[in-house]
């Protein structure tokens, strides 16, 4: 699978103009940025407890890890990686379904 920056972006174009569903290569991109991008968690203080790959909620296929993280006052936050702002957790919201911005990482794939 080619995930380079300039293959992937090749492959949005045809996925923005109608012509494929959500390619692969993008998802397997924004899984591996999750991945090394999980820290970001942890360093504010929260211990992953679990972690699955979930269909994202567009209708689209896209597909995205989400972590369930305790904090030390033992309150319980999931989290979900989105494509959004080029990659980016998002604290999902157990009351209403929504979510609200956790932090934007340096090191993201950026909008491709």
């Amino acid at each position: 699978m080619d995930l380079s920056r300039e293959n992937v972006s090749d492959l949005m174009k045809l996925y923005r103009s109608g012509f494929i569903g959500v390619p692969q290569e993008y998802i397997a991109l924004h899984e591996i940025a999750a991945t090394d991008n999980i820290g970001e968690i942890t360093k504010r203080g929260f211990t992953i407890i679990d972690k699955r790959i979930v269909n994202d909620g567009w209708g689209d296929s896209m597909k995205v890890l989400e972590v369930d993280a305790i904090n030390i006052t033992g309150a319980e936050k999931t989290f979900r990686w989105s494509d959004s702002n080029g990659g980016s957790w998002f604290e999902r919201s157990k009351n209403c379904g929504g979510q609200s911005l956790f932090c934007v990482p340096e090191n993201r794939p950026g909008f491709l």
